[in-house]
């Protein structure tokens, strides 16, 4: 990236960016938080982080500056710069600065995962604040545009296939648990006659669940 990819927003919490197959084309529109803002704004100024590998000591009131003279120098100004005072490639950025910050807080995701985790939070939150099945549509479209999806509908429901898995494994918890609960039922029951109606009953209830594991359904 570079400063004229964060210019679009006159150095605030929006940037251009290239898309995977866009072949250096900016078509995509990046929105950060208003904290990442102001560590960017201190990583740009500070003398100590960007300022220290940069031999022209731009601060971001100099690229106010040259929008407004020369927008077009806003190109060749990296955004982030390695310690020689190169663009930092991604492969850069993932060796020496995301791994070692994972292992310091005990984690291992790579920067794609963090995608699925934004795109993940992000329905769940369309689906808990809509009010009816018009604004979910409306809602969930905003989001493929954002992300700039080519096959749009197709990665959604990829998406929320994996969200509708996650949903049921709190509903499996409570599956096991009734099934733990049948089990010791028929493991503590005392056996009845062989005569009483009860007998009759409870066998055919274990029928019945014989049945669903063997996939055995008789003539019926």
């Amino acid at each position: 990236m570079t400063a004229a990819d964060w210019a679009r927003s006159r150095f605030g919490a929006t940037f251009d960016a290239q898309n995977k197959g866009s072949h250096g084309g900016r078509t995509k529109l990046l929105l950060v938080s208003q904290p990442t803002v102001k560590l960017l704004h201190k990583y740009f100024d500070g003398d100590a982080d960007r300022g220290a590998c940069d031999p022209a000591k731009l601060t971001v009131r100099d690229l106010g500056t040259l929008v407004d003279r020369e927008p077009s120098k806003l190109r060749e100004v990296a955004l982030f710069l390695s310690r020689r005072g190169t663009m930092l490639r991604a492969r850069l950025f993932r060796e020496h600065y995301w791994a070692p910050a994972l292992r310091a807080a005990g984690l291992d995701v790579d920067p794609h995962q963090g995608r699925h985790w934004f795109v993940t939070n992000a329905l769940r939150n369309i689906e808990a604040s809509v009010a009816n099945e018009a604004d979910l549509r409306r809602r969930k479209d905003e989001l493929i545009d954002y992300m700039a999806w080519k096959t749009r509908d197709r990665t959604l429901a990829a998406y929320e296939h994996v969200q509708r898995r996650e949903a049921f494994l709190d509903t499996l918890a409570s599956i096991h648990n009734e099934m733990r609960r049948r089990s010791k039922s028929f493991q503590s029951a005392p056996p009845p006659p062989p005569s009483t109606l009860a007998s009759t009953v409870s066998t055919a209830v274990v029928d019945e669940d014989l049945r669903l594991l063997t996939g055995d359904y008789g003539d019926d």
